[in-house]
């Protein structure tokens, strides 16, 4: 994730190229917009304040995109439908599919937390009279609460609207 942001952060878009070597644009700026949007952050705020009047700027009259490059081929039917889904991310309203994904930035346990809470639980284990049963015990209520606190935010929790 790390390298796809610093590539898209190097390569921003103008109209006229979608901030790469393809000639993909709305392809390329749909995925670049939920990569930043995961990434969270200053990284989702730079893009948006970018892509948002980017394409706002290029909006037809009736609405429509006009295709640019090899998107031509598949018309404007294509690129006003990504368009769309692009700005509907940047409004705060993410698709359904990344409903359930959180920015990464908003992950309350991320693995090197894990790690020490499991790392803890072994050196009070080696520390006590604990037994190997008891200790298979701790390490389950961890793994238990990592999975309901998860459960949790992805029941009820959308992400923050950036």
């Amino acid at each position: 994730m790390t390298k796809g942001v610093e590539r898209i952060r190097e390569n921003f878009p103008t109209w006229e190229t979608e901030g790469g070597r393809g000639s993909y644009p709305f392809y390329c700026w749909y995925y670049a917009s939920r990569a930043m949007y995961m990434a969270g952050g200053d990284e989702w705020k730079r893009w948006r304040a970018i892509i948002c009047p980017l394409l706002l700027r290029q909006q037809n009259k009736d609405g429509s995109w006009d295709a640019a490059q090899d998107e031509k081929k598949v018309g404007t039917n294509y690129t006003t439908a990504v368009a769309v889904l692009i700005l509907r991310l940047c409004s705060g309203s993410p698709p359904a599919y990344l409903r359930r994904a959180e920015p990464l930035q908003q992950r309350r346990y991320s693995c090197p937390q894990c790690l020490d809470d499991i790392g803890n639980a072994l050196d009070a284990a080696s520390g006590d009279a604990r037994t190997k049963g008891q200790l298979i015990d701790d390490l389950r209520k961890l793994v238990e609460r990592y999975r309901r606190e998860q459960q949790d935010r992805h029941d009820g929790a959308r992400p923050p609207s950036p």
